[in-house]
């Protein structure tokens, strides 16, 4: 069953960009994790000491895992002493039914083009390129999140000429898609450059895509 994660930070007073700090870098390798469907930090608009992280996990043992790996045991070491009180983190589960898509809540389609990079080797298939599982299970983990409605490369995909893939994503804004594709392993290792990010207005094909009008 699906975990949903919440979770409090109060800053200590002169604590709250300390806080920050240590929220930033966190999520993206949280994001990379296995098993990670959504990973988001937030501030509060009326405390400026007070942050929150909302994530999504594919399965309670997915979360299990994450709390024990290296990186999410510094932060916690990094982060309580800045807190005035202890670490708050709630597991939580759906009350309600997930909402019909109707293209509320500002998300928006967007076209985006991504293309192999410096370190991509023209010599080989794709499928047999460097953290190609890596990669491969982070895209699918954005898939089955639905934030991206579909997508793969353009042109035969065995081919070593690969030179780049297409994809529709549903987001709020270009930053979010950015933010979410800094986590791939293959953005990190210059194997794909995102090359373009633009609003895409879907007027055909909605009812077979399943897509809000």
């Amino acid at each position: 069953m699906e975990l949903f994660i919440f979770a409090r930070f109060h800053a200590r007073d002169g604590q709250e960009e300390a806080v920050a700090a240590a929220l930033r870098d966190e999520v993206p390798l949280a994001r990379a994790e296995p098993g990670c469907l959504g990973h988001e930090a937030y501030s509060s608009t009326r405390d400026p000491r007070l942050f929150f992280i909302h994530s999504h996990w594919a399965e309670e043992a997915a979360f299990e895992a994450h709390t024990k790996l290296p990186h999410t045991v510094d932060f916690v070491e990094r982060v309580q002493p800045l807190l005035d009180h202890k670490l708050d983190v709630n597991r939580a589960a759906p009350l309600t039914s997930p909402a019909k898509d109707d293209g509320g809540c500002n998300m928006k389609y967007f076209a985006v083009t991504r293309e192999r990079g410096p370190a991509w080797n023209t010599t080989i298939p794709m499928s047999e390129q460097k953290q190609w599982a890596e990669h491969a299970a982070f895209m699918n983990r954005l898939d089955k999140e639905g934030f991206i409605i579909f997508g793969g490369p353009v042109g035969d995909e065995a081919r070593p000429a690969f030179s780049k893939a297409l994809f529709l994503m549903k987001a709020d804004s270009e930053r979010s898609i950015r933010e979410r594709l800094e986590a791939d392993p293959y953005t990190k290792t210059m194997m794909l450059v995102t090359t373009k990010i633009e609003p895409w207005e879907i007027l055909l094909g909605n009812e077979r895509l399943g897509l809000a009008k």
